[in-house]
């Protein structure tokens, strides 16, 4: 545990979307740590386009509490654009991101510390993970071992969205432009040193139903696209050999032509045709592949949320003679 009022900057960033009920709540129990714990720090609340009194809940918030500020996106991006930008604004030292619904507020001392000790990043990991079926076990193992094997991806098995980052890891992180820009990936592909935090998730609501094979297979297809040209190669590698194999029956062909004396009228000149046109045709596909990964290399860039407004705390900083504090944010 640090020791009380350490120097080291802290930011926390949370995604908020329809939490009006106990926003509140967390932020308290929030500021309460932070504030026996470090001279210095922000809280960055980011709003994923709340359609209920979340705003009106955060804006009084603002109000009340000190190192708070509040970014307010113009629609609901979704959470991991809502923690990208809660990224590219926080200004600490080390960069918390925990989710308002399940991460203790209680135990950022503790992964702050670790990571302080590391100089990378720390990732928290669910101790009780939720049952899933045998199929959906093993599809997972899959994923992850061909992660590993084939992308040089570590994504850890069971992480949360509970992490910090060092400031030297974050500023490496928002280095990458890719369109599909998930946490996980994020942390994991730029090698920084990387430990494990086990802790107990705390649901303040009631906890969510598992998430659908089809949403995990829909997360792991954007990771494995986005962050590599294998499967690209892999289809390359098939065209390849399919072009290979008609040569091969090409060569079945002429000989049957040649040696069999007896040959059904027209199926030389049929077969040939097909021969011919299938080699063709996944000779191209296969070019075709590699200029598709080409095009997914440069691709244009599109920014992945809009900040509509921006709230912030009447008073900004326990210590407004930091160095690496910034008025505004953007």
């Amino acid at each position: 545990m640090p020791n009380p009022l350490s120097d080291t900057f802290v930011s926390v960033i949370a995604p908020v979307r329809n939490q009006q009920g106990w926003i509140g709540q967390f932020v308290n129990e929030l500021v309460a740590v932070l504030r026996n714990g470090y001279a210095n720090y922000e809280i960055l609340l980011v709003d994923d386009g709340s359609d209920d009194a979340t705003i009106a809940c955060l804006k009084l918030l603002a109000t009340e509490t000190d190192c708070l500020r509040v970014l307010l996106l113009s629609r609901q991006f979704g959470r991991e654009a809502a923690v990208l930008a809660g990224m590219e604004s926080a200004i600490g030292d080390y960069v918390v991101v925990m989710l308002p619904e399940c991460d203790p507020p209680a135990l950022v001392p503790a992964i702050v510390e670790k990571c302080r000790r590391s100089s990378g990043v720390v990732i928290g990991r669910e101790e009780e993970l939720p049952l899933r079926s045998p199929a959906a076990r093993m599809a997972s193992r899959f994923f992850h071992w061909y992660c590993m094997k084939f992308l040089k991806l570590e994504l850890h098995r069971g992480s949360s969205y509970f992490r910090v980052f060092s400031r030297t890891a974050l500023n490496a992180v928002m280095q990458i432009k890719d369109k599909v820009r998930t946490l996980r990936y994020l942390t994991s592909i730029v090698g920084f040193e990387t430990n494990i935090f086990p802790y107990k998730v705390a649901w303040r609501t009631e906890q969510p139903g598992r998430r659908s094979f089809r949403q995990d297979l829909a997360d792991g297809v954007s990771v494995v696209f986005a962050s590599s040209r294998h499967p690209l190669r892999l289809v390359t590698l098939m065209g390849l050999l399919a072009s290979a194999g008609n040569l091969v029956y090409l060569g079945y062909i002429i000989a049957i032509y040649f040696f069999k004396s007896h040959v059904a009228e027209g199926w030389t000149t049929l077969s040939l045709q097909q021969g011919v046109m299938f080699f063709l045709l996944f000779t191209i596909l296969a070019v075709m592949s590699e200029y598709v990964g080409l095009i997914l290399a440069e691709s244009q860039e599109r920014p992945s949320y809009f900040v509509a407004g921006e709230i912030q705390s009447n008073r900004g900083l326990r210590d407004p003679q930091r160095h690496n504090v910034v008025n505004e944010s953007h």
